[in-house]
């Protein structure tokens, strides 16, 4: 029952573990079949147990397994479990990602963990500070468990609350906050649950009144093994927040496997073909707005990949670094230690980079500092904060800057926003909506597949605005932006996000509901 590859090697990235086969080939692995053959010999043996059937000829567990691995599964399993073995093939990858999402992303698992946690409590109280990584005590425990079921149900962010009762639970899966209704800990075990994470995250634990931000990596050890081989992620991004009842922690998850190709975005081809032809020259400042989580990171960090292998040199000074991009120098601000952001993009100038990507757009010497690189030489990609892409100019006016600055800078600016898909498997035509807009529009009503949310999944909604030498004549008249909309609309130096909402409710992808919220 050997294997030579290593956990390390095969264990499946997140991007891997989002492949809709492996999700439904996990989806058809049952509890009574996993309680039978458990994860550690599972991952061993290269198998993911299905179900149990009855037959005339007794009882029998359908497993699915690599073709190879067939023969040692049915003979090892046979032993162990006592049943007729079905083995069912299928591909390897598959089965890793489909193997993590079923037995990780079980919330039977995490519930035992919990179950777990509180019975350590009752038995003894956690020690005063846990000063060791691998410590096998119960807190140790669960936090693996929790990160592994966070990445097996496709989570960004997990949110743990401290209130008088305990702590609380929130994950956001497809941009939507899903809630634990009782406290997974309670308020005394709190606290040690805050230090263990910060010790992960290397966070200074006697610090309990100041904001932190730290990185919690793959390399750690965590448990008895590595995290590589227990969670499929580059690294998480650890921020405590000191409230009135303790410290509040929020693990974003992110991973350099789940940053797509610029053409696997899902950019409508008009905004596609204008980045593309931006990024093919050598100055100018590209924009992008949006509300938290609309994928403005993402975007980015999909343009510095293609400029990277493009053979460009490519900086970056993040807040922090999220994701590790092969052939970027990346800077990470450490403002206790002088490194903002106006000192880090003036190193980066000195390093002679043909583009520079910057987190944000935060404050007036930041701003007017990425405005002049743009100008003299360099192309600027970043963010900032804004409601539309009309809007980025009075943000840049609050910022500082002139509008003769901005229009001989600025080239481009994109909002985006990201809409849940309805769930294919149990969506059905919205009667009503369909006889408002004139046209069959589809609901969620949610089902197994989706967790019984109704939605799996996003699409990327983005809008563009060209900012050349017509669109500048408009905004310097500092007319009402509903009537700028409409001139740029007409001169075809703008993409609307609009169009794009109806081509994806017309064929069913996302709710029709989105239809009156972008009117």
């Amino acid at each position: 029952m050997s294997n030579s590859t290593s956990d390390s090697t095969r264990h499946p990235g997140r991007s891997i573990v989002q492949d809709p086969r492996a999700r439904s080939l996990a989806r058809c692995s049952s509890a009574e079949a996993r309680a039978l053959v458990p994860y550690d010999l599972a991952k061993q043996l290269e198998v993911l147990p299905v179900g149990v059937i009855v037959t005339k000829d007794g009882k029998s567990l359908v497993v699915a397994c690599v073709k190879s691995r067939i023969p040692e599964v049915r003979s090892a399993l046979r032993f162990s479990t006592g049943l007729k073995i079905k083995a069912v093939e299928v591909g390897e990858e598959e089965l890793h990602a489909a193997q993590f999402v079923a037995y990780c992303g079980d919330t039977a698992m995490l519930e035992s963990h919990l179950a777990a946690l509180r019975a350590a409590e009752m038995v003894t109280p956690p020690p005063p500070l846990i000063k060791h990584a691998h410590s096998e005590s119960e807190i140790p425990v669960f936090v693996r468990a929790l990160l592994r079921y966070s990445y097996a149900q496709r989570a960004s962010d997990v949110h743990l609350t401290p209130t008088p009762r305990g702590t609380c639970l929130s994950i956001r899966v497809d941009g939507e906050m899903l809630d634990r209704s009782d406290p997974i800990a309670s308020f005394a075990q709190h606290e040690h649950l805050v230090r263990h994470i910060k010790v992960l995250s290397s966070l200074d634990v006697t610090n309990r009144f100041r904001p932190q931000d730290g990185v919690l990596r793959s390399g750690l050890v965590l448990g008895n093994a590595n995290l590589a081989t227990e969670v499929p992620f580059g690294q998480v991004r650890v921020s405590c927040m000191p409230t009135q009842h303790g410290e509040r922690i929020v693990l974003r998850l992110a991973s350099s496997s789940l940053i797509p190709s610029l053409d696997a975005l899902g950019l409508p081809a008009g905004v596609l073909a204008h980045l593309r032809e931006m990024l093919g020259g050598n100055e100018g400042a590209v924009l992008f707005c949006g509300s938290t989580g609309s994928g403005k990171s993402t975007t980015l960090y999909s343009i510095v990949r293609e400029l990277v292998a493009r053979g460009q040199v490519v900086s970056s000074i993040e807040d922090p670094v999220e994701v590790t991009i092969d052939g970027v120098s990346q800077t990470s601000l450490n403002e206790l230690q002088g490194l903002d952001y106006e000192a880090g993009l003036r190193g980066a100038l000195r390093q002679d980079p043909d583009a520079i990507m910057l987190g944000e757009l935060r404050t007036a010497q930041s701003a007017s500092m990425a405005i002049h690189a743009a100008m003299s030489g360099h192309l600027v990609l970043s963010t900032v904060h804004a409601a539309s892409v009309f809007h980025v100019l009075p943000r840049l006016r609050m910022l500082g800057i002139q509008d003769d600055l901005s229009f001989q800078a600025v080239r481009l600016i994109v909002h985006q926003r990201l809409v849940p898909k309805i769930c294919a498997a149990c969506r059905v035509i919205d009667l009503q909506g369909s006889q408002r807009v004139g046209f069959e529009i589809v609901r969620s009503v949610g089902c197994s597949v989706c967790s019984y949310r109704g939605f799996s999944g996003r699409v990327l909604i983005a809008e563009l605005l060209v900012f050349d030498r017509l669109v500048q004549a408009f905004l310097a008249e500092k007319l009402p932006i509903s009537e700028i909309q409409e001139r740029v609309t007409e001169s075809g130096h703008y993409i609307s996000g609009r169009e794009q909402v109806q081509q994806f409710a017309r064929g069913g992808i996302i709710a029709g509901s989105e239809l009156e919220r972008v009117e």
